[in-house]
């Protein structure tokens, strides 16, 4: 009995432990996820960015962050990526879509924070993908998202010459 309730409260700490989040500051540096987990996000780079790149079940949560300047903000890959929104939050890229997802990744958008993100450079969207590409899928179901593509771009969706990939908007405040 005695081992039977060991057994049983390691089991508990060890699901506690895979649930416990990664924090990172962005100024910090880039952040590159190649496993699944919550990993949250806070500070503001000029240059620094994030790129998911895992077929494991990835959430960010994003507390005022501010990527202004990055080639690619956000990029995700591949994988499956729940974006939760707190507080305040800019994505700005370079020369790419604000937050780029590839096509066959998925990105969920939600929580009860703002996001604004912008795709800068030839042709990029604001969420999506970039020139030439065709985005993963796209939905969003709370939140305040603000995205603006570059011209011929976008807000939501395929950058120039791309298809739109498949976008649902359950609910939230959006401006695209």
């Amino acid at each position: 009995m005695k081992r039977l309730l060991i057994l049983m409260i390691a089991l508990c700490f060890a699901a506690f432990a895979a649930q416990a989040a990664t924090s990172h500051d962005i100024s910090t540096g880039n952040l590159s996820i190649t496993t699944g987990g919550i990993w949250e996000v806070t500070g503001s780079t000029d240059d620094n960015s994030i790129k998911i790149d895992t077929n494991d079940k990835v959430t960010n949560i994003f507390e005022n962050v501010t990527i202004d300047g990055a080639e690619c903000a956000l990029d995700i890959v591949k994988g499956n990526v729940t974006l939760i929104l707190r507080g305040s939050s800019t994505l700005h890229s370079a020369n790419s879509a604000g937050i780029r997802v590839k096509s066959g990744a998925s990105l969920i958008i939600e929580g009860e924070g703002y996001i604004d993100v912008h795709g800068e450079g030839d042709q990029n969207s604001g969420i999506g993908s970039r020139k030439y590409e065709n985005p993963g899928s796209i939905t969003i179901n709370s939140g305040h998202v603000s995205a603006y593509g570059s011209p011929f771009g976008a807000g939501i969706g395929g950058g120039g010459h791309g298809n739109g990939g498949t976008i649902t908007i359950n609910g939230g405040e959006i401006v695209a």
